[in-house]
């Protein structure tokens, strides 16, 4: 069986553990002669060639499937008898990437400042349960929240019972709400050519 052996200059690219990019190309008449001449000396491997070919050629159906295996057989073979004759080169470019520490935190002071926050907002959380409860069980927020009203500004200046104590809601400061007629609201000329607004009995 005449064959014809091709060896091919390979050239590739590898960034974090992935091929980049892949090129071959035919090499040099004396590289193809030094490659495949190495398999005369390997014994060893002519036994592999020849075991490894009578197995390709009863699993082959057909002659290109024979063709095929026998190519992968007797690469194999060519390269691992070349193997020792290969010398490492340097790449042509070459890049490291390594991560470094740029700054640093000691860890005391890291752990007291997580902790302060920490505490702050418990005391903060604390603080505001606390003023939900005293202003929802007391009664003397409630009396000043209505107080400060404009309503109740109305009524503090119109009203016979403004100064009432224990005002929860506005209706509790004018006496139309608890079934009195309460004073009118009248309009006065004053001594300065102005005008007031009094109070007086209905």
């Amino acid at each position: 069986m005449l064959c014809e052996s091709t060896v091919f200059d390979t050239k590739y690219g590898s960034a974090s553990g992935s091929v980049t990019h892949f090129s071959t190309s035919p090499s040099n008449f004396s590289s193809t002669n030094d490659i495949a001449g190495t398999l005369r000396f390997s014994p060893a491997m002519e036994y592999f060639l020849m075991n490894n070919t009578i197995t390709d050629f009863w699993e082959s159906e057909t002659a290109q499937q024979l063709t095929d295996r026998f190519s992968n057989t007797y690469s194999q073979a060519i390269l691992a008898s070349a193997g020792a004759a290969f010398e490492s080169r340097p790449v042509e470019v070459a890049q490291r990437r390594s991560s470094i520490l740029v700054a640093a935190v000691p860890v005391a002071p890291l752990v007291c400042l997580l902790v302060a926050n920490v505490l702050v907002v418990l005391l903060a959380i604390v603080l505001t349960v606390g003023a939900l409860t005293e202003v929802t069980k007391s009664d003397e927020v409630g009396d000043v929240q209505t107080r400060l009203s404009i309503d109740a500004l109305v009524a503090a200046h119109f009203e016979t019972c403004g100064k009432k104590p224990g005002v929860r809601k506005i209706e509790d400061l004018f006496e139309e709400y608890e079934g009195g007629d309460g004073p009118r609201v009248n309009v006065e000329k004053t001594t300065e050519e102005g005008w007031k607004l009094v109070s007086c009995d209905s």
